[in-house]
């Protein structure tokens, strides 16, 4: 055979071998970025769940805790990869007689990225199942307050129109799964940027419902009470005329310890003329809490409480019949039914 033939062959085989070289180079760096960023995503979800962990929120956190050990072993073996591929990109290295050795390591490398691809579409079809379910539980728990979580994920909340009366019945429309819809990795593999992106919206949602549930009051700002007034029209105590009760009134012996029912910043604690002794706390995400009728008060203006914190005594100051607590939700100026708020809390 002519030894131009030969040096012909020999440069073809040479040529092919960069390219798939280069190929190789382009998924590893590809398949290592992508591991990276959903080790990332996972991370900013595990770094922000609720402090303390209860029961729930610690499976939560040891499930989100092996997918990001998965997902840095992946990367760890990306490196081992790196290390692997690095001499077969040396073109001027390159002998003709060499290329079946170096045909092995190239094998050793593509068995190791396809071992990365794996393990990544696992991690992330378990965060896309684990991201889902959450999701739904946060939405359904906050829907069981009355208020519809999309109104604080769009930024907006519908507020009644007309007239100065404050509506009766919950503003919520319940609760309606919002669309998961992770499509399979190798659905879009042709665009993993876009995968990626769609999984960071998912984690955004998954971070926002759980803030707007942090800055809700979930619980019941006394331990034990009896309710003697219900949030809605009823007949006014003092005037015996019909009127909008926008909280209610829980019965429970003079000086009971009333407590905080979420984290939040006093900004209102004195005395009001019919609310008497008054509590107004900020939660956050337009949500405020009021304790009136108060007896004393254990806090001032400006002071940040945490949920359990003891604010105050139940108490008869103001515009009240007897010693209780009249206690109010308010989302965004409109008054909310408190007992929606406290039997949610045991959804949380």
């Amino acid at each position: 055979m002519p030894a131009s033939i030969i040096a012909h062959h020999r440069e073809v085989a040479i040529t092919t071998h960069d390219t798939d070289i280069a190929q190789l180079r382009q998924r590893l760096d590809q398949v290592t970025w992508e591991t990276n960023v959903l080790r990332e995503r996972i991370m900013t979800v595990r770094g922000r769940l609720p402090m303390p962990i209860d029961k729930p929120g610690l499976i939560l956190h040891d499930q989100l805790g092996r997918m990001e050990r998965r997902l840095q072993g992946l990367a760890v073996r990306g490196e081992v990869a790196s290390t692997w591929l690095d001499p077969l990109e040396m073109r001027q290295s390159v002998d003709y007689w060499a290329l079946p050795k170096r045909r092995q390591r190239v094998e050793t490398v593509e068995a190791l990225l396809k071992g990365m691809e794996y393990g990544k579409r696992q991690v992330l079809s378990q965060f896309g199942s684990l991201a889902e379910g959450t999701i739904n539980d946060l939405q359904r728990t906050i829907a069981a307050t009355g208020l519809d979580p999309r109104d604080f994920l769009e930024g907006r909340l519908r507020i009644g129109q007309g007239g100065p009366l404050v509506n009766v019945e919950p503003l919520g429309r319940g609760f309606v799964p919002l669309p998961f819809n992770l499509p399979r990795w190798d659905e879009l593999s042709a665009d993993p940027t876009a995968v990626l992106a769609l999984l960071q919206l998912h984690v955004e949602r998954w971070d926002g419902l759980s803030s707007l549930l942090e800055s809700l009051p979930l619980g019941s700002p006394l331990e034990q009470y009896t309710i003697t007034s219900h949030y809605g029209l009823r007949s006014d105590p003092f005037r015996r005329t019909r009127a909008l009760h926008t909280g209610i009134d829980l019965w429970a012996p003079r000086r009971t310890p009333v407590y905080a029912t979420a984290a939040g910043k006093v900004i209102t604690a004195g005395y009001y003329s019919g609310w008497g002794r008054l509590i107004e706390i900020d939660h956050g995400n337009g949500v405020v809490t009021r304790f009136s009728h108060l007896d004393r008060m254990y806090v001032m203006p400006g002071q940040r409480v945490s949920k359990g914190d003891r604010i105050g005594l139940l108490g008869n100051t103001g515009r009240s019949t007897a010693p209780h607590l009249h206690y109010e939700v308010v989302v965004h100026g409109i008054p909310r039914d408190p007992i929606n708020f406290i039997s949610a809390s045991s959804r949380s």
